[in-house]
């Protein structure tokens, strides 16, 4: 009898109601969903083009995009971290290849030199380019068992001893043996030979085990701070030690403040080292060779001269007039010596 609107009335205005707030909800939440998809895709679509760039080898700095997300600002924050450290890593990586280019470089060149100062010149530049150091020393061992300064460079102080540039090195040797026949352990580079190891000293002045007084008078009177120091024993292959390399104040990439040496500088230098040792040593063979030739000649010439009162002195004056006659005939411009040249 009762009317149906009376039963389902009810039931059509939660439809209706339903209905409606189904349509509100998606126009409020459609274009917010819209919104926070974009801002997450940017996310992504950013991290996607830093990727390109790292695979690009383009390690220019770029903004991380604020995110809600902590994840993803994790994931961009951890995204920033790894392409600085490859950054890092692929300097640090050129770095050393153009070190180890250099060091293949020096060791051509050194193998083929002849001329001693010069050799001596290019293995300690070369050590303080490799290094980076601001100053050096080189000591050859001689045969009274003393190390004898043979060069000298330093750039802060503008000084240039030995080797090509003329300037004579007046300070003393350094004994490897005390007046009573103990090894000497005070001073760094006698004690890196008779160690035969390279001794890295970070700062001369908070270290007590060698004697640095003689470079604490050095530092006073040219107003300089010695610091960092890397001596290295120049020990040629199943030889004993020739001498010894040592290098003052490494210096950083931006900044010429002393820092200690580092241990990958170390392996460079020792490698250095290694083959200016070699270097050194088969020059002081080849020399060795040459004056034993010369004796031998000159004793055969003084024995022949010996022999008859009629022959006395030949052996000595023909070598003379025969380099008389051979540097006339370099020097002369005209006849058939006119295109002859030793």
């Amino acid at each position: 009898v009762a009317p149906l609107d009376d039963f389902i009335g009810l039931f059509h205005a939660m439809q209706e109601q339903i209905l409606l707030l189904t349509l509100a909800s998606l126009i409020i939440f459609v274009p917010g969903a819209l919104i926070f998809s974009s801002r997450m895709s940017s996310q992504i679509t950013s991290l996607a083009a830093e990727a390109r760039r790292v695979q690009g080898m383009d390690f220019s700095e770029t903004r991380i995009l604020p995110s809600r997300i902590v994840e993803f600002f994790d994931l961009s924050q951890s995204f920033s971290l790894m392409k600085a450290d490859i950054a890092s890593r692929t300097k640090a990586l050129e770095t050393s290849e153009d070190k180890l280019g250099r060091l293949v470089t020096l060791g051509v060149a050194m193998s083929g030199e002849k001329d001693n100062d010069k050799l001596m010149e290019m293995i300690l530049l070369g050590a303080k380019e490799l290094s980076n150091a601001d100053g050096g020393t080189l000591y050859i061992l001689n045969d009274d068992q003393k190390l004898d300064f043979q060069m000298l460079h330093n750039d802060t102080l503008g000084l240039a001893f030995g080797g090509l540039s003329g300037e004579e090195i007046d300070f003393s040797s350094v004994p490897l043996f005390d007046d009573d026949g103990a090894p000497n352990r005070r001073n760094v580079v006698s004690f890196c030979v008779h160690e035969g190891e390279t001794i890295n000293i970070s700062d001369a002045y908070d270290h007590s085990e060698f004697d640095f007084s003689g470079t604490k008078i050095f530092d006073q009177d040219h107003g300089y701070h010695s610091k960092s120091f890397l001596t290295v024993p120049l020990k040629p292959r199943g030889g004993e030690i020739i001498g010894v390399l040592q290098l003052i104040n490494a210096r950083g990439a931006d900044s010429d403040a002393p820092t200690p040496f580092s241990a990958e500088i170390q392996s460079f230098v020792e490698a250095l080292s290694a083959q200016a040792a070699t270097a050194l040593y088969n020059r002081n063979l080849l020399q060795a060779q040459q004056d034993l030739m010369d004796g031998m000649i000159h004793v055969i010439g003084g024995a022949i001269d010996a022999k008859s009162p009629y022959t006395g002195r030949h052996c000595e004056r023909v070598p003379k007039l025969a380099m008389m006659l051979a540097e006339e005939a370099s020097q002369s411009d005209i006849g058939v010596f006119s295109e002859f040249r030793f």
